[in-house]
């Protein structure tokens, strides 16, 4: 996608040639500026709402599904194990140690790492609505008002959305798993956990009586106008996906790669007038982001393939192997911004395409 107005676009040359130390000149910072990355600047590139996402891996890569999270460490009372997402059960993994002091870029940087000593390819994602985003600041699901699960600022509300495809050719075991566990966590962490502030979308082991429903893609639109109907100036939001993803050919030529990223509901194979029912990140920015106030906070975990501009942020964090070894001793510096573009592949066009 084009470059904002205001703000620079890099290429890959130019930021070789920036970020290399000048010849005979004392390099007191070794490592270049924490850049972040460009994306659909639907007006001048900036959200107005706190929105932040976590996802599973880069647009180009696929999230594992794997069927014990138990190896990952996740604490017992944070969940049962079995079946779940890699990006979803690594940072469980951290948030549920029981440690204080996460902060947004050192949450990051544990699930990274941790995913890449246990073998995982995927590199998870942290995108953000603006560019004065504090990655130092600490990590919470709540508004930053908020003073702590029994201080809000402003009403919860909450959406999770488990699909596992049971009999289809592309079956998950533990999507729904990962439903059920991160809603335990958030509601220890402030959000209320009743029918007036959660909606559950599952297709296997929901709950109907409680008011869960199948994530059709119908149902999934009617979620998430509800997650941002009436959002007010301190309220807390949050969105929990995990399930399918893809990427499609972008046909309105807004996407810099080429593709569209997308959601798969349950019934992502059935037809309305010709055309999938599928959900592309133009959808999900329209329902979810756009429509959010000033003061409003979002924060999203798309724990899915090809998820990492699923939202459409406008900035993803980048990170050098060198900044990541040195995180610790950076993480209280300034750090500034600049602006960067991304590429990405598609791995299941055949599918979204049709």
């Amino acid at each position: 996608m084009p470059p904002s107005s205001d703000l620079k676009h890099a290429t890959h040359a130019e930021r070789r040639r920036r970020d290399a130390p000048s010849k005979g000149t004392p390099n007191k910072n070794p490592f270049p500026p924490i850049r972040f990355c460009g994306h659909v600047p639907k007006s001048d590139g900036a959200v107005g709402a706190r929105v932040v996402m976590f996802s599973g891996c880069k647009d180009s890569q696929e999230s594992a599904d794997v069927s014990d999270t138990g190896a990952f460490g996740v604490p017992v009372h944070a969940g049962r194990g079995g079946a779940g997402g890699a990006c979803t059960n690594a940072m469980l993994r951290f948030l549920s140690d029981d440690r204080h002091g996460d902060t947004w870029v050192s949450l990051l940087v544990s699930m990274q790492s941790y995913l890449a000593r246990e073998g995982y390819d995927q590199v998870p994602q942290l995108s953000v609505g603006h560019r004065d985003f504090k990655l130092t600041d600490p990590f919470s699901v709540l508004h930053p008002k908020c003073k702590g699960p029994g201080h809000l600022s402003g009403k919860t509300r909450a959406v999770f959305i488990g699909i596992n495809y049971p009999g289809s050719a592309c079956p998950l075991a533990g999507a729904c798993n990962d439903v059920d566990a991160m809603r335990r966590y958030i509601t220890t962490r402030g959000f209320a956990d009743d029918k007036h502030s959660i909606r559950i979308l599952k297709d296997v082991g929901g709950d109907a009586g409680a008011g869960d429903v199948t994530p059709t893609k119908t149902n999934i639109e009617a979620a998430l106008a509800w997650l941002v109907s009436g959002a007010q100036d301190g309220d807390s939001l949050f969105l929990h996906y995990s399930g399918h993803g893809s990427k499609k050919t972008d046909t309105n030529h807004d996407e810099e790669d080429g593709f569209d990223e997308v959601l798969l509901p349950c019934d992502f194979m059935e037809e309305d007038a010709g055309k999938k029912r599928i959900l592309l990140d133009d959808d999900i920015y329209r329902a979810i982001v756009a429509p959010l106030p000033t003061g409003v906070s979002l924060v999203a975990v798309m724990d899915c393939c090809h998820s990492g501009t699923l939202l459409d942020l406008p900035y993803t964090c980048v990170l050098t192997s060198q900044q990541v070894q040195r995180l610790e001793e950076e993480a209280q510096l300034d750090i500034p911004i600049t602006r960067t573009t991304p590429v990405g592949v598609d791995a299941l066009a055949g599918v979204c395409n049709a």
